[in-house]
């Protein structure tokens, strides 16, 4: 009898030297075909080995924050048929490998940890030379990374914590506003590195609102089902009580 195209001969009674190939055990009759059987297997596992990839790699970051871009999608897309060649996700280092099977040139869409049906970021193209490894650090803006249509804003979680007025500017019956942006992202967390002080009428009302961004905790924004990054824009007012 016969085992489908390889056409070798089972030996029911008789002992015969045994090989195997995956899940696939079998006595071969012959011992010359077994071993070419045995060559040809070495010779195709040397040329899978041996294989050329080009390779990109680096690592993906906020830009304003430096916080690596955890949970993103890369996927590599090659220029000239625009096609997908690879696809990963980025780990929490930051850190991506990305493989092509064919030299040429290649670009990264660069989709949103919260919502991966939206490529946020494209970046220029790179060639990948014959087996070659490419190093490139993406710095993505906070921007690219904040979808269009929030449907559910971010909300405040708990208690609002206001401002502290500073004691010397209320002894002295100064008031005064600031306008604060920050970014909270998709756990409800503010990077320090984002905030951003756009005007204050004193230098005393701008500290005590990034400390009071820093202690607040909040219910991130939402996508559909999924929780996204939002830019916030706050003005925070500060007046002397009137008796």
């Amino acid at each position: 009898m016969f085992l489908g195209h390889f056409g070798l001969a089972f030996a029911a009674k008789r002992v015969a030297p045994r090989t195997s190939l995956g899940a696939l055990t079998f006595a071969v009759q012959s011992p010359r075909l077994y071993m070419r059987f045995r060559l040809c297997v070495v010779f195709a596992f040397v040329a899978a080995a041996t294989a050329k990839a080009q390779t990109l790699a680096g690592r993906v970051r906020v830009a304003e924050t430096h916080v690596p871009l955890n949970g993103a999608l890369l996927v590599l897309v090659a220029d000239s048929s625009n096609t997908i060649a690879d696809s990963t996700r980025v780990d929490s280092a930051g850190v991506f490998y990305l493989n092509a099977l064919v030299p040429g040139r290649y670009r990264v869409e660069i989709h949103s940890p919260a919502v991966l049906k939206i490529a946020v970021f494209n970046t220029p193209s790179v060639l990948l030379s014959s087996d070659s490894t490419v190093q490139r650090e993406y710095l993505i803006p906070v921007a690219s990374l904040i979808p269009n249509e929030i449907e559910e804003p971010v909300t405040t979680k708990g208690i609002t914590i206001r401002p502290k007025y500073p004691p010397e500017l209320q002894k002295q019956g100064i008031e005064g506003e600031v306008l604060a942006r920050f970014v909270v992202d998709t756990k409800g967390h503010v990077a320090t590195s984002s905030i951003k002080i756009v005007r204050a009428t004193r230098p005393e009302f701008a500290d005590a609102v990034r400390d009071a961004i820093q202690r607040t905790r909040f219910n991130p924004a939402q996508v559909g089902s999924h929780a996204a990054a939002q830019l916030v824009q706050q003005v925070f007012e500060f007046h002397i009580p009137s008796h």
